[in-house]
């Protein structure tokens, strides 16, 4: 990892994104770039107030970064649409990885959708790291979801490749779909040990193709586990988290043709607003 951006509004909430920047520019030699976007959906007199406090903003936050972490911090100001100048701050600076703060959590579940960070996710080529934690220390127990049915590892080696955990602590957690067929039993008068019974017959079809995957890549990491996904894939992926202490969740976005209930996009939406850890979330390969 050679360059990352990270963007702050200046708000408790940016001060995660810019520890965890700083932290990770400094274990990496990497460049560090901070930009805050004055949106320039107001007067001109307003806008250049907005500038001139970014600008006197900037200095602090130079000055305590470098004092804390001994990392140089480039910064920068741009007056237009957020989530578009986030991309763009990106693509000039070269960025590997771009870290944004969370969502206000008291807005009406969420107004996070459709939001700066939101839509920057969506358009970008790069990975994107929700930072909540916030001393930016090391992830000592990172979660990776993948895909069952689309083999799909990119998660886990985007994620490796930018050397934010040692691999060999990850855990894989694969959520594989029972929709359809549970909720047939149930309907059909199942008991839940009949029930119980379907879900472990069906990890035993599941565990020996989810070992096969990780071992043709030659991934080995701490622990694999396998969840139904009974009513969404999203559920299994935070409650496997809560089970581990993960302090990061990785996820990937998918390529549209995806199975819609169980698009990986929707379910990095879903953990996004509910996951009380960072979340990294990885485009996809050919995005």
């Amino acid at each position: 990892m050679k360059s990352i951006l990270v963007a702050t509004d200046f708000s408790s909430r940016s001060v995660p994104a810019v520890a965890r920047g700083a932290a990770l520019a400094k274990a990496a030699g990497a460049k560090l770039t901070v930009v805050h976007i004055v949106d320039d959906d107001q007067s001109a007199g307003l806008a250049e107030a907005a500038e001139a406090e970014a600008q006197s903003l900037f200095e602090k936050l130079s000055k305590s970064t470098r004092s804390k972490y001994g990392v140089d911090v480039s910064t920068l100001v741009v007056r237009g649409d957020p989530h578009a100048e986030i991309l763009n701050a990106a693509q000039n600076a070269g960025a590997d990885l771009i870290i944004v703060g969370s969502h206000r959590r008291n807005l009406i579940r969420n107004a996070f959708v459709g939001t700066t960070a939101e839509r920057s996710i969506r358009a970008s080529d790069v990975p994107v790291l929700i930072a909540r934690s916030p001393d930016g220390e090391p992830y000592h127990s990172p979660l990776i979801a993948l895909d069952l049915n689309e083999r799909d590892l990119h998660p886990f080696s985007a994620a490796k490749a930018l050397e934010l955990f040692d691999a060999a602590q990850a855990s894989v957690v694969f959520a594989y779909d029972l929709y359809g067929n549970y909720h047939l039993l149930r309907q059909a008068g199942a008991t839940d040990a009949e029930l119980q019974k379907y879900i472990s017959e069906e990890e035993a079809t599941v565990r020996p193709r989810a070992q096969s995957i990780l071992e043709n890549a030659e991934v080995k990491p701490a622990a694999v586990i396998l969840k139904p996904a009974l009513f969404n894939a999203y559920e299994p992926v935070l409650e496997t988290a809560n089970e581990k202490s993960s302090d990061l969740i990785v996820v990937g976005t998918k390529r549209k043709q995806a199975f819609e209930r169980f698009r990986i996009g929707s379910v990095s939406e879903a953990i996004l607003r509910r996951a009380e850890t960072d979340v990294l979330v990885v485009p996809p390969e050919d995005q």
